[in-house]
């Protein structure tokens, strides 16, 4: 959304016209150039403003990014280079995240496998191959059954494939659609592209819930806005923090503070009866 929205507000602020509607409402008031005037220059701060601190401070991850929203994956925001670019870059980070995948489960079989092979021992035509791989490779390489390079390209244009495809189901998306409700209802179609449009869609975009679970910000009381000792602060904020009120005890106590009235009323009573 970050892209999409920044450069709806860049076209909006150079648009020279947009004033207008708001002028011709107006009609041929004495002040109505003056204001134009105003606004104009107020317009063009703005572009500035804008230009300086987002044209070439904007992260260049964000425009393939925004190509895993479905609502924006047409780049219709982006002009036709950036939108080449983009899918470039896009195509590199999924093949990345391929190659991540890939070592993962690659990991995960190589631990099966050496427990598979501690309980069987090796065949004859194993420990063959085993021994001519390390007679050529002068006993720095071990024995795969597919090189690597061409386990890249595979992956490669498997990654390449699953792009075209996400781009060609994403076409024509409504701008209403939840952009995570329709990754899951894809839910393996394109594994790759999933995982990678988890990773960047589903993070949290704000710090807010962090803060309010542990800001002492909104804390009216603090050791620079009273004129108490800092020690009596701190254990009243400690206490403030930490105490939780118990319902039971607090009507059990009060209860037995009840009792205890009653008692002295009665002995009050019985005492004056005897004084009497």
């Amino acid at each position: 959304m970050a892209v999409p929205v920044l450069r709806t507000i860049e076209r909006k602020i150079k648009d020279e016209e947009m004033f207008e509607p708001i002028t011709r409402s107006v009609g041929n008031e004495a002040f109505v150039p003056r204001v134009k005037t105003l606004m104009q220059s107020v317009r063009r701060t703005y572009v500035t403003l804008f230009t300086e601190r987002f044209k070439e401070k904007l992260p260049k991850e964000l425009l393939w990014i925004s190509a895993l929203d479905p609502r924006s994956a047409e780049l219709k925001h982006l002009s036709h280079e950036d939108a080449k670019t983009a899918i470039a870059h896009l195509k590199v980070a999924v093949f990345e995240m391929g190659k991540n995948i890939r070592a993962t489960q690659s990991a995960s079989e190589e631990d099966s496998r050496v427990v598979q092979d501690s309980s069987r021992p090796p065949s004859a035509a194993q420990k063959n191959v085993a021994w001519l791989t390390e007679v050529f490779s002068g006993g720095t390489e071990r024995y795969e059954e597919e090189a690597p390079t061409v386990a890249d390209d595979k992956l490669k244009d498997e990654c390449d494939s699953q792009v075209q495809q996400y781009l060609g189901d994403a076409h024509g998306t409504r701008v209403t659609t939840d952009a995570l409700q329709w990754w899951s209802t894809r839910r393996g179609k394109y594994p790759i592209v999933e995982a990678l449009a988890r990773k960047w869609l589903g993070c949290i975009a704000t710090s807010v819930p962090s803060e309010r679970a542990f800001s002492k910000s909104g804390n009216v009381v603090t050791s620079k806005r009273c004129s108490l000792d800092p020690e009596i602060i701190r254990d009243t904020l400690f206490v403030s923090e930490n105490y939780e009120e118990d319902d039971d005890n607090v009507e059990s106590s009060s209860g037995e503070e009840d009792d205890e009235e009653e008692n002295d009323k009665n002995e009050g009573v019985n005492g004056g009866d005897v004084d009497g």
